[in-house]
């Protein structure tokens, strides 16, 4: 995993303590549904897949659909997360996570943001957004990510698209 995400490590230091860290897991991060949750907005950014099992029958969901409202999720009472599938990044990839919060160690943020970009000869080919603590739900920036696709990388890209970022 090191490979293909270099700073996760560093990344999750920032996430709770290590007993905790330790002894939760991502599925649990993610159903507990908060909004400041760093591992759904790091999942919504890379293009999280769940896999959803009640039983033996199991179906797909795309994270980005599976928040609903507060604490409401695309998820039965008798259905639990059985995988979540993370697609290895293409040449030309990167991802960033940056979490704002009054201590850099053990707090929630105040506001977090993520995106993978997938670039080829400097024009964004692909890309996924997504931001916590700005709505009820982790955020998927529907908008942010369709208005990369396509633009150059540039400052004036990275402001026009925190502008669209910030109207979602």
């Amino acid at each position: 995993i090191h490979l293909h995400f270099p700073d996760w490590a560093t990344q999750f230091t920032r996430m709770a303590s290590r007993p905790i860290r330790n002894r939760a897991t991502i599925a649990g991060n993610i159903v507990n549904a908060s909004p400041a949750g760093d591992l759904s907005v790091m999942g919504l950014a890379l293009d999280a897949t769940l896999v959803v099992a009640k039983g033996w029958s199991k179906r797909t969901v795309a994270l980005r659909d599976f928040f609903r409202g507060y604490k409401v999720l695309d998820l039965a009472f008798d259905e639990m997360i059985a995988e979540i599938r993370i697609p290895l990044p293409a040449a030309g990839t990167r991802f960033g996570f940056e979490k704002v919060a009054r201590r850099e160690r053990l707090d929630i943020a105040s506001v977090s943001s993520a995106v993978r970009l997938r670039v080829h000869g400097g024009v964004i080919v692909e890309a996924h957004a997504a931001a916590g603590s700005v709505a009820p739900i982790p955020l998927y920036l529907r908008k942010t990510s369709a208005f990369l696709q396509g633009r150059p990388i540039s400052a004036e890209t990275a402001r026009a698209a925190a502008d669209t970022a910030a109207g979602e």
